[in-house]
């Protein structure tokens, strides 16, 4: 027996108990929690071997993560190689009684194992095996080896140790649940930091220089960061290139290529900035990327201030809205392309259309277009059309947010599931 004789048992298991918990209640840190627990747990049933398996929610088994055995001979396997899984004939005997296994009551115990188990307790020299429980979860066991007097254990034995197991679970638990919530706010606060940083690389006014045009546009993520994206470069006086582009999915992935995408244009646009040689350069780019299955959706245009032309290339993104004033309707401009990252040697097709005074090009990303309201309605080409065409007379800031306020109503409240993207430009009549 592991308490003082002569002393009321129980007495001495809520004493044992307390200072149990407390030899480890300040402590946060899940390296320096489980030698502390284990360590006051030997100390405390006056045995060598306390083997702690505790389960890995990224596999589901339960992993051996500390023993007297590995660090008496940490050279015979690695931690990682000793674990039971939920079908294991141990597991289920504890998940299915809730109490402690004793070996020594088990007769020829080790026929009842398979053969790995029987590996596992013996190199853990185990003598009993106890559930952690914790808020209703299973989240692991502890075999502990024979008492140092070499005495059995005994029913108040038992009865302590499962009153200490229930303490280190729920030590082990709110260690496991403190630090998952420190590493959603980390990944929050980054994913914040990289939601700012992708915003800066987003235009915030239109270019100067141009006071024929009256361009605006918005991107905004379904998340922190997005995989949309605008932008205009100014070329020379007379010339003005537009870009859209839509990276597939979402998140932190989606907002690294879309910088990089960025990145690249730019540099393409100040050796060539052609339609043919953007869109070559991109198109390269992304598909060298294609062990990442990155693929990405682009619109690339040019447009000339003096003639009124527009050039463009598409990559499978969403066709343009072309708003002709003189005869008071809106048309898509449709072309036919593959999204960027599916051919390494693709050429797309360049168009070239006219856009008159009163006229303008609006531009948007398929967020807008797949968006569903609480009855699971698409928003669709047609409510977009519609919106366009009843908004035609406003300038480019109010095309583009009235298109956005019309969303926001069909949808009702519920979010958007993927970035939106909007960008007009609208020639002044």
């Amino acid at each position: 027996m592991f308490w003082r004789k002569r002393e009321n048992p129980f007495t001495l298991i809520s004493r044992d108990l307390l200072e149990f918990s407390q030899a480890f209640s300040n402590v946060t840190e899940m390296d320096q929690l489980v030698p502390s627990v284990i360590g006051k747990l030997r100390d405390l049933i006056e045995a060598d071997e306390v083997a702690l398996f505790l389960i890995n929610s990224n596999s589901d088994r339960f992993e051996l993560v500390h023993s007297r055995s590995i660090e008496l001979k940490p050279q015979l396997r690695l931690r990682g190689d000793y674990y039971f899984i939920p079908e294991d004939k141990l597991t289920r005997w504890l998940l299915n009684n809730r109490f402690p296994f004793v070996m020594s009551t088990m007769g020829n115990v080790f026929s009842f194992f398979d053969e790995e188990e029987r590996d596992i307790l013996r190199f853990v020299s185990t003598e009993i095996c106890l559930p952690l429980e914790a808020h209703n979860r299973f989240i692991g066991m502890l075999c502990i080896g024979p008492k140092r007097d070499g005495t059995p254990y005994n029913e108040v034995d038992k009865q302590l140790l499962a009153a200490v197991c229930a303490q280190a679970a729920l030590a082990f638990e709110n260690n496991r649940l403190q630090q998952e919530m420190i590493e959603k706010e980390r990944l929050k606060r980054e994913m914040e930091i990289a939601g700012e940083l992708q915003r800066r690389l987003l235009p915030s006014v239109a270019p100067a220089g141009y006071p024929d045009l009256d361009l605006f546009g918005y991107c905004i993520p379904s998340t922190e960061v997005g995989g949309d994206y605008f932008d205009y470069f100014p070329l020379d006086e007379n010339r003005l290139a537009l870009v859209v582009g839509d990276v597939a999915g979402h998140g932190m992935s989606a907002g690294l290529l879309m910088g990089m995408a960025k990145s690249c244009i730019s540099t393409a646009i100040k050796i060539d900035p052609s339609c043919e040689q953007v869109m070559r350069t991109l198109n390269s780019l992304i598909y060298e990327l294609d062990e990442r299955h990155a693929l990405m959706t682009f619109f690339y245009a040019i447009y000339e201030v003096a003639d009124h032309h527009l050039t463009f290339s598409n990559a499978g993104h969403i066709y343009p809205y072309h708003y002709l004033a003189s005869e008071d309707r809106i048309e898509s401009l449709e072309s036919t392309g593959y999204p960027l990252g599916i051919r390494e040697h693709y050429e797309f097709n360049k168009h070239t259309v006219k856009i008159e005074p009163g006229d303008f090009i609006a531009l948007c990303s398929d967020g807008f277009i797949e968006s569903r309201n609480r009855r699971n309605d698409e928003f669709g080409f047609e409510r977009l059309e519609e919106s366009l065409f009843k908004h035609r007379r406003k300038g480019s800031k109010d095309v583009c947010n009235s298109v956005a306020n019309d969303l926001f109503d069909f949808l009702s409240g519920r979010p958007h599931e993927d970035d939106l993207t909007f960008l007009v430009m609208n020639v002044k009549g």
